[in-house]
């Protein structure tokens, strides 16, 4: 399995494979968590990172390749199918986005519609020929505009903008 060498700020943690499962965290062998992290010492968000590995749907691919104007809605329902088959999970965003301005990436945000409701975001890039997906849980969020919403925050701020980017270093 591969592993990464992230740059995490000094108060996020970085949480040991021992304690996965008391965080709830879900290591699968074909789906495998490579890092998991609480951002903040005494916060509850956990950011878990995943590898999809490189044999991944060619709409993932096509979507870090390019910044296309797409029919959203579309993709939409193709990414849900792809990642999601739940039936109480919609998705309500899947925007390009450029990390740091430079590294393709795209954020998907999904609404679980199960009580309590909460949304799950992910942020695909490659790295090394590898689909990597940074993923958290929030629960709030602007279904207008989720993009916007995530990068006022500080925390997903610092992760998308710092954490995020110290892998390609």
């Amino acid at each position: 399995m591969r592993s990464l060498n992230l740059t995490l700020p000094k108060d996020w943690v970085e949480i040991p494979k021992s304690l996965y499962q008391t965080y709830g965290i879900t290591d699968l062998e074909e789906l495998p968590v490579i890092s998991a992290f609480k951002m903040g010492i005494t916060s509850k968000r956990i950011c878990m990172v995943q590898d999809y590995g490189t044999n991944v749907s060619d709409i993932i691919d096509e979507l870090l390749d390019t910044n296309i104007n797409m029919d959203k809605k579309n993709i939409n329902k193709e990414i849900s199918q792809i990642i999601n088959t739940d039936v109480n999970i919609k998705n309500i965003c899947i925007e390009n986005y450029r990390i740091g301005g430079i590294i393709p990436s795209f954020i998907n945000v999904i609404k679980n519609s199960v009580n309590p409701q909460y949304y799950i975001v992910q942020i695909f890039l490659k790295d090394q020929g590898h689909i990597i997906c940074f993923s958290f849980i929030e629960t709030k969020m602007d279904e207008n505009n989720p993009v916007q919403f995530i990068l006022k925050d500080n925390a997903y701020n610092t992760l998308i903008n710092k954490v995020i980017p110290s892998i390609k270093k």
